[in-house]
């Protein structure tokens, strides 16, 4: 093993799993380990206030190794004066913002502009003036930015709309912008800034203001090439404009779009039914994900999955937890019939649904949330046995790394009345072996009896392990003894 470690490569593999204190240590031992971890050590920096690990002198030094960096917190303001020649990625989130920092930020940008190509800023506090906006516009290889709690002055908006042409993905949460007549209105004999967000292909808008529902639908309108949305809107003042979101849809809008993230329902069955048959029809790229947590998806939107052949194949993750008008029969016949899905999260599936249904096909499942209801009256079979029946669906899915079974269920299918499996040994949580690649194992509160026994066999079987829900048992002192020896191991406890 120690003539291994002499070979550079296998240590710049091994380094970068390592935490920064390991790296501080492995820098210790040797020039030839130096020379290996240092690199490691400072690429990727994160400064949190001022008691931070470097000073702004020791950060110039090592600034050609650096190229991702993060402030946040309390920091000095020499920290803005470093360049990093090599810097790609760039994060910033201050306690305060000021006049004199929105300077020193803006100026850092600029010096930073030729390299630079990702920027994650959180703005709160203050209006930020054009200048900034014409920093990261002068950004040339900036493809993704994110901007949190930004507020845009009204006699800004072009500045800043042109500051976007170039990005691949935009985030904007919790921020102001203003409508601008120029970039919404074609009719104008104004030129339209439409074309400048032809590269965008993701966006990820939350709690935007200043636009209205359908002013953020013709803002998306404008990125005929975007591949993923995600949206989330302000309580009942501003909500996805879903109607038009679907008409768009059917006159080739987007083609290429194959991930959708949108929650309320106003998201009504009948137009996502009608959404996921432009899509079908298209000809153009399938719907890969759909995330759709507390909308109307139900009966229509279940037929257009299930008659259009294309997307029963293309979809590979589904989120309908807290859909009130998904049933049971419906979960089931999608992991029976849909063989490439890796995300299923939904609430509530019945066992008997499960036995009397088709075998699953959907074996590259990776991620399961569903609450699997014992409670079907069979007096035939002891719950043990039950539960048995279903661990052995389970542990054919050989590849879950996400497993959670027992989940609080929305609405109707009240978790309350439903007959939970509980994880023990003696209940069949054995047949899980199967899942080695399993990273976390969740649960909900106040029905497992676990005892060191299961611990110690998930520890054994499950050596990618990484989490654990804490609801592990309902005796507090034992519970907490067997939250430390998961910690001992690594495994946190959620």
């Amino acid at each position: 093993m120690h003539a291994a470690l002499e070979l550079p490569e296998l240590r710049d593999l091994i380094g970068r799993y390592l935490s920064t204190q390991d790296l501080v240590h492995c820098m210790g031992t040797c020039h030839a380990w130096l020379h290996t971890f240092e690199p490691l050590l400072w690429s990727g920096l994160k400064l949190y206030d001022s008691r931070s690990y470097a000073s702004a002198d020791a950060l110039q030094s090592h600034a050609p190794l650096i190229s991702s960096l993060s402030f946040t917190g309390r920091f000095p303001d020499e920290y803005f004066e470093v360049k990093c020649s090599n810097l790609q990625s760039f994060s910033y989130c201050g306690s305060t913002m000021v006049q004199s920092r929105i300077g020193l930020l803006t100026k850092f940008i600029r010096a930073h502009k030729e390299s630079l190509g990702s920027m994650d800023i959180l703005l709160y506090g203050h209006t930020p003036e054009e200048f900034l906006w014409d920093a990261i516009a002068h950004c040339s290889r900036l493809e993704s930015l994110a901007l949190r709690f930004a507020e845009v002055l009204k006699q800004d908006s072009v500045v800043f709309w042109t500051s976007l042409q170039n990005l691949v993905s935009l985030t904007l949460t919790d921020a102001l912008v203003p409508y601008d007549g120029v970039f919404f209105n074609e009719s104008l004999k104004t030129p339209s800034l439409s074309p400048i967000l032809r590269k965008l292909k993701h966006v990820y808008f939350a709690r935007l203001r200043g636009l209205r529902s359908e002013d953020q639908m013709q803002l998306l309108e404008k990125c005929p090439n975007l591949l993923s949305i995600y949206w989330r809107g302000i309580g009942f003042s501003i909500r996805f404009a879903m109607e038009r979101f679907t008409q768009y849809l059917q006159t080739g809008k987007w083609p290429g779009l194959v991930s959708l993230d949108v929650t309320g329902d106003e998201v009504l069955d009948e137009l996502l039914a009608k959404m996921l048959q432009s899509k079908a029809n298209s000809g153009v790229r399938k719907p890969q994900s759909l995330m759709l947590t507390k909308t109307g998806f139900g009966s229509k939107s279940f037929a257009a999955i299930q008659e259009e052949g294309t997307l029963v194949q293309s979809i590979q993750t589904l989120d309908l937890h807290a859909c009130f008008s998904v049933s049971s029969k419906m979960l089931q016949k999608m992991l029976e019939t849909m063989p490439n899905l890796k995300h299923l999260s939904a609430d509530r599936i019945c066992e008997k649904d499960i036995v009397m249904g088709s075998n699953w096909i959907c074996h590259g499942l990776e991620h399961l949330e569903i609450l699997i209801d014992l409670n079907d009256d069979n007096r035939c079979l002891s719950l043990v046995a039950r539960q048995e029946r279903m661990y052995d669906r389970l542990a054919l899915l050989t590849r879950l790394k996400v497993l959670g079974v027992t989940r609080y269920a929305a609405g109707s299918a009240s978790s309350d009345s439903a007959t939970k499996m509980t994880h023990l040994l003696e209940n069949g949580l054995g047949r899980l072996a199967t899942l080695k690649r399993l990273r976390s194992f969740k649960f909900s509160p106040g029905h497992q009896w676990m005892s060191e026994d299961e611990i110690l066999w998930m520890i054994k079987h499950w050596p990618q392990l990484e989490s654990v829900s804490s609801g592990l048992t309902q005796d507090f002192g034992l519970g907490f003894s067997l939250i430390r020896q998961l910690d001992q191991h690594g495994i946190k406890t959620l």
